[in-house]
């Protein structure tokens, strides 16, 4: 395009007269014609720009698979330590824990010696013997008995005493901890095998393996871990001291008491004494008496001995059911457990922020 044809399409009459052959308008012409040139390649080039500057879609051809690995570890183990949170709340809302006690009765018994019974064994010496035809030989010759007396029992109830058995039924309350760390672990696990899968589908079928490239540079890793840590922590602490709340609310507190008997050892009574009788004694010199000891229950109370009875001494413990958790311990727990949620989640946002 040139002035000249500009000017050979204007229907309208020229106001003054203008040399076409002059060396001035020939330079002028050149140059309006390089203008509408360069206008036209700019106009052609603006009208593509928004296509070549749009944003591209993230891919999977960005992504290693040892980033993919600790996407699906850290993605899964923020959503399964939320998870248990949330879940050790509902836990916390909805339990009936409980406290069911068992009480058993045990007769006590006093030992009543009632006499004795009597045992004999032989006592025998060494002697040189002789057969019948006149050798030697190693025999033994009977010089008595050994004769001992164990004394016979009767047993009597004179008492009883009460032993407490409790079962503590929680309603599933855990700690924020413990349940956040299960979830975590869990989601880990998971987050993982789905990772480790979509390696596989891609090693297969050839689609969105990684392909290499530079590699983006951020800034500020460290603080987005911390930041997110901390924000993490914050929202435990809330969630773990609502269920810390409502555990206490719902816990269920009763004492047991187990109950000893008292025994002492002491002489209940006399039986005849343990002696050695020779065979070359017709009758036996009085042994005399020995005296039988047992483990008696002590006895008190009462009125010259009746309506006695038996001593006991007591051991009272006061139990808790619902997990021991209130709102202080179940803002510790939760803090700790949301910390660890948020740090997944930010080492999660700074694989994302390298690779998509």
């Amino acid at each position: 395009m040139n002035i000249s044809s500009i000017f050979k399409s204007n229907s309208t009459p020229s106001p003054s007269k203008v040399d076409r052959s002059s060396k001035e308008f020939e330079r002028i012409d050149a140059d309006y014609g390089t203008i509408l040139d360069g206008y036209q390649q700019v106009n052609n080039s603006l009208s593509t720009i928004d296509q070549e500057t749009a944003l591209k879609p993230p891919s999977l051809s960005n992504v290693k698979n040892s980033q993919l690995l600790v996407m699906g570890a850290t993605a899964g183990a923020a959503v399964g330590g939320s998870v248990g949170l949330v879940s050790n709340l509902l836990t916390s809302w909805a339990a009936q824990p409980s406290i069911d006690v068992t009480t058993t009765n045990h007769d006590v018994v006093r030992p009543n010696l009632t006499g004795s019974s009597e045992t004999r064994t032989e006592v025998n010496k060494p002697v040189t013997k002789y057969d019948q035809n006149g050798n030697p030989y190693q025999g033994t010759q009977l010089t008595g008995w050994d004769v001992k007396h164990q004394p016979r029992f009767s047993n009597e109830k004179v008492g009883s005493y009460e032993t407490q058995e409790a079962k503590i039924n929680n309603g599933g309350i855990g700690s924020p901890i413990t349940d956040a760390l299960g979830g975590m672990a869990i989601g880990a696990g998971v987050g993982t095998l789905l990772a480790g899968g979509v390696i596989v589908a891609r090693k297969l079928t050839g689609k969105g393996e990684y392909v290499p490239g530079e590699a983006r540079k951020t800034e500020g890793d460290l603080k987005v871990m911390l930041k997110m840590g901390g924000f993490g922590a914050a929202g435990g602490a809330i969630v773990g001291g609502l269920s810390g709340m409502l555990a206490s609310g719902n816990s269920v507190t009763k004492t047991i008491t187990n109950q000893t008997p008292v025994f002492e050892n002491k002489v209940v009574g006399q039986i005849p004494g343990d002696y050695n009788q020779s065979v070359y004694q017709s009758t036996v010199t009085n042994p005399g008496t020995q005296d039988v000891r047992g483990n008696v229950p002590v006895m008190e109370g009462g009125i010259l001995g009746h309506g006695q009875h038996v001593k006991v001494t007591e051991q009272k413990e006061t139990l808790t059911a619902g997990g021991g958790l209130n709102l202080m311990t179940g803002m510790l727990g939760g803090a700790v457990a949301g910390a660890g949620i948020g740090v997944a989640a930010g080492v999660l946002t700074n694989v994302l922020r390298k690779t998509l």
